[in-house]
């Protein structure tokens, strides 16, 4: 039996999206947002995709201790039903 733990979560291929922001006034070069699709409200910025990608993956590791400690259900990446 796989135990579900903090380094099962983060192994996963959850799906990532992101965009480049242009048109923030407070930000004159833009900056990046994204998250993974299947962590509701998981999401980062950095103004480059490598900044945004590192943020992240920091923001995802709080989100799943969080859901951990709770026991609340998380969920996992489905591949049979990607857009």
């Amino acid at each position: 039996m796989t135990i579900k733990n903090i380094e099962y979560y983060m192994n996963l291929s959850y799906t990532f999206k992101f965009q480049h922001v242009k048109n923030d006034p407070g930000y004159p070069d833009g900056y990046y947002y994204g998250g993974f699709v299947e962590l509701d409200g998981c999401k980062a910025s950095g103004k480059t995709v490598e900044e945004l990608l590192k943020e992240l993956e920091q923001v995802k590791r709080a989100w799943i201790e969080i859901k951990l400690e709770s026991n609340e259900p998380i969920p996992e990446p489905d591949f049979n039903n990607k857009n």
